[in-house]
């Protein structure tokens, strides 16, 4: 029986019966089992002996071995547990070559098929007989093709995700006759989206989208499964897959529900790391009423969405779809917060992008804005000391001196009057830009400009405390190394312009380091630092601290920011 059925794939529930009963003699090998009857009868005197026939060896529980073969090297699946068991004989007489040869992973199977009906689902589930199916299937016969689609189409769902049965699950969806995927398709439309965010079942739903060609009625079954389950679908790692494989593969009329669900989600949908890719898909291969739809929600979310990290995206992928008026309807959308949309990673594309895309009026509305001009009329900016720490600012910080490099080109070339005026207000504090890429900038956008007739001329060297260890805002150096000791949202909200913050709790575990950060080497080779926080209270304590460590040379600014002179 063990001969019998190992070679035929040992179906049925014999291997339930060995797993139980007959493990140990299998792990240690047939060769130790009783030769004879005889020798079982001494073994177990009384045993329950089945009916016989004359001369076969068997074990103590009446599970009868054929002596004259013997299996070698032979690996059998239970169809119905799964269990892997493998039977292990003493063929010292062998030859080695022929073991090798019978070896699981060069299986032979039956050339003919029908010796398997009723089996082909069981066999979908195991690498090995899996890979024979496919080889079947890949000869391009319909009678093969039609027998497995016959043998595995009432399991078409189980095994599309399963490990081992999607692959041949996409091979046959190819193969088939369009009226054989019809049934695959209503076989499995309850269970289109669960099978689609499955990591093993989005391949073959995929492939399913990609067969359908014209068949509109198919087509309206896969969109009416996964209608209600869109959202869902364009968050998931495997699932966002098919929803664009939706876009790619259907035509607009039959996508309309995508973008309807699209609009009315846009902000869920655009805001997530998978979602913003699928969203940008649909931009692309839509309609123009579908995109306009599209663009409509983009803007009413755009102050959202510019601040993203995967929003951001979205926005700027509407805005190189090259339409000249969605430039400046986003600019006019989010009047009133450039100036910190620029000190931002990722608002800051956006505004860099419309600067580079918007022409004329988005250039002078964006520059007059941050010039603290109206962007009506013809009114000058007036260059007054807190507008000038504000540019200083933006073109001193790591994302804002891309917008003030934006700012100099494009208003060069699209609005040189606005250009001169900023020009006007920066040249006075041009020294505040040594080495930074905005003054290359400028002084290749205009040639004449010189920082040394810029530089402040002061009648007397500034008198520090050092004896108390403090500064003051008026007599601070404007080439010292200043520090904010303050929380980074403290920082974000206002900070002296050339500040490096450096929260104290970082400060005091950075003194303790052996090996120094970036920021705070600055402070160990800087001759002198000032250190600042909001009254005073956080700067003393890093500076007493600092002291015991040996670092002496940290003076802490007088009252703090809340010091700071309004001028």
């Amino acid at each position: 029986q063990i001969n019998y059925m190992a070679e035929r794939g040992c179906a049925g529930g014999f291997w339930d019966i060995l797993a139980s009963s007959a493990d140990n003699y299998l792990e240690k090998g047939l060769a130790h089992l009783p030769a004879t009857q005889e020798e079982a009868a001494r073994l177990n005197p009384n045993p329950t002996k089945p009916p016989t026939r004359p001369g076969l060896p068997m074990l103590s529980h009446g599970i009868k071995i054929d002596a004259r073969v013997r299996p070698v090297n032979t690996t059998a699946v239970s169809p119905t547990t799964g269990r892997s068991h493998r039977l292990q004989t003493n063929n010292s007489h062998q030859n080695p070559k022929e073991v090798k040869r019978s070896s699981p992973s060069k299986e032979n199977f039956s050339r003919n098929l029908e010796d398997y009906r009723g089996k082909i689902k069981q066999m979908a589930m195991h690498q090995a007989s899996c890979r024979y199916l496919q080889n079947h299937l890949s000869a391009k016969d319909p009678k093969v093709t039609t027998f497995i689609f016959n043998e595995v189409i009432d399991d078409i769902a189980e095994l599309i995700t399963h490990p081992f049965g999607n692959y041949l699950c996409q091979i046959l969806i190819e193969k088939v006759s369009s009226k054989q995927r019809s049934a695959i398709v209503e076989s499995c439309q309850r269970y289109l989206a669960e099978m689609s965010c499955n990591v093993y079942g989005s391949r073959p739903v995929q492939k399913l989208i990609e067969n359908l060609g014209a068949r509109n009625e198919d087509i309206q079954i896969v969109c009416s499964s996964l209608s209600e389950h869109l959202v869902v679908m364009t968050q998931d790692l495997n699932g966002n897959h098919v929803v664009q494989k939706c876009i790619r593969c259907f035509n607009p009329k039959n996508n309309q529900f995508i973008y309807d669900c699209f609009v009315k989600n846009c902000l869920e949908v655009a805001t997530h790391r998978f979602g913003c890719c699928v969203l940008q898909a649909a931009i692309d291969h839509g309609t123009k009423s579908q995109q306009d739809s599209i663009i409509d929600a983009v803007e009413e979310n755009c102050a959202g969405l510019t601040r993203d990290p995967f929003g951001n995206y979205v926005v700027q992928h509407v805005l190189d779809l090259a339409r000249p008026d969605v430039p400046l309807r986003f600019v006019k959308n989010l009047e009133g917060q450039f100036h910190s949309l620029s000190l931002f990673k990722f608002s800051s594309n956006v505004v860099d992008k419309c600067l580079k895309l918007g022409g004329k009026e988005c250039v002078t509305r964006i520059l007059r804005e941050l010039m603290d001009v109206s962007s009506t009329g013809d009114d000058a900016p007036i260059p007054t000391p807190r507008l000038q720490d504000k540019l200083v600012e933006l073109a001193l910080d790591p994302y804002g001196n891309y917008i003030v490099q934006a700012c100099i080109n494009e208003s060069r070339e699209h609005s040189p009057e606005t250009f001169h005026m900023l020009v006007d207000v920066l040249q006075p504090v041009l020294h505040k830009l040594k080495g930074s890429p905005c003054l290359q900038c400028l002084t290749l956008a205009f040639p004449g400009l010189s920082i040394e007739k810029t530089e402040p001329v002061t009648d007397a060297p500034v008198k520090l405390d050092l004896a108390n260890g403090h500064v003051t805002w008026e007599c601070l150096p404007s080439d010292m190394l200043v520090v904010d000791v303050r929380e980074i949202e403290e920082f974000a909200k206002d900070h002296y312009h050339s500040a490096i913050n450096i929260p104290m709790g970082e400060f005091i575990r950075e003194c303790t380091q052996p090996v120094a950060g970036e920021k705070f080497q600055q402070v160990k080779t800087a001759p002198m630092v000032a250190v600042y926080c909001g009254d005073g209270t956080r700067a003393k304590l890093v500076i007493e601290f600092s002291k015991n460590l040996g670092l002496s040379h940290l003076l802490c600014i007088e009252g703090g920011l809340a010091a700071r002179p309004s001028n």
